[in-house]
């Protein structure tokens, strides 16, 4: 089978533009005490002009968005999909109160992203761009902020940079990467530890409150997750979209696994997935039989470690 991997790594352009992304800032004296309290991570722990990965939940500990969050001195940058971004805000907002934390969409900023080799060329940030930096620890990809240069619709990056655009390009990477991207078709469907969130830094088991907190975690302290996520790749021209059900039945009789990302590969003749599992599908001596309308979902690494039923 071809390596959908391959084409990504042999990217060599300054960055990609994440052009289904749009951005948010948060400011404001408690801008870190609110976040802290709203979202999954250790919001108060990102360094300086550091990245990293954050979910927010409903009470019931639902996940309502992921956001990939930037650190620029006391002010928080929040991207997500564009679908989603503002009303996660709108909610958001309505939890200030008396704080003082200010939200504004940042509709000039684009998130930028780069993979494989050209993750080795330097790039000088300036008012104009952030420095890059991984969603999470080892991560194979880096994002970044820029701001784009014309009014026009299509993001234009800072003179001298050498870019390109495409939603697929960075849900490619993403899936690549194991980085969930929710979108309305998977809201509310999951928990933080079903998407891996746990995995990479995005949920703190030692800070304080926050929205859900107590059934996430319930299910560290005192029970197992039900699902975790993998990568796969099935053959098929068919569209294969966030939401889809995974037919797991060989396996998990009754239950069935999500797709929480898909996109076509460049060259494959087929899409890579996120997929959502019932744990009982990744024991090591168990082979699942996932399929989607009956063809075959074959699973790929992931570039972390993913905990087995057992260990």
């Amino acid at each position: 089978m071809h390596d959908p991997d391959s084409t990504m790594t042999k990217d060599k352009r300054d960055f990609l533009i994440a052009d289904r992304l749009e951005v948010a800032r948060c400011t404001g004296a408690d801008a870190t005490a609110f976040l802290q309290g709203q979202l999954t991570s250790d919001i108060a722990a990102l360094a300086q002009f550091e990245w990293g990965v954050s979910g927010y939940c409903s009470a019931k500990g639902r996940l309502l968005g992921i956001f990939l969050v930037f650190r620029d001195r006391d002010s928080f940058w929040l991207a997500t999909h564009a679908s989603l971004l503002e009303g996660l805000i709108k909610r958001l907002r309505r939890y200030v109160l008396r704080a003082q934390v200010d939200f504004e969409m940042e509709q000039k900023w684009q998130v930028g992203f780069r993979t494989g080799v050209a993750m080795q060329k330097p790039l000088t940030p300036s008012h104009d761009l952030t420095p890059p930096g991984r969603p999470y620890p080892g991560a194979p990809l880096e994002v970044l902020l820029f701001r784009q240069m014309t009014s026009s619709q299509r993001p234009t990056p800072p003179a001298g940079l050498t870019t390109g655009n495409g939603e697929i390009d960075f849900s490619l990477a993403c899936i690549q990467a194991g980085l969930p991207v929710l979108q309305p078709q998977t809201q509310e469907l999951l928990i933080p530890q079903s998407v891996n969130l746990d995995l990479i830094e995005g949920v703190s088991f030692k800070k304080g409150c926050y929205p859900g907190q107590e059934i996430i975690a319930r299910v560290r302290y005192r029970g197992k997750p039900k699902q975790r996520m993998v990568r796969a790749f099935i053959e098929s021209e068919k569209p294969i979209r966030p939401g889809t059900a995974v037919d797991t039945s060989p396996v998990a009789t009754g239950q069935t696994g999500t797709v929480v990302n898909a996109s076509p590969h460049q060259t494959a003749p087929g899409w890579e997935m996120l997929v959502s599992l019932p744990v009982s599908c990744l024991a090591r001596d168990v082979d699942p039989g996932l399929s989607i309308g009956g063809k075959p979902v074959f699973r790929r690494p992931l570039p972390y470690l993913l905990p087995l039923p057992g260990d």
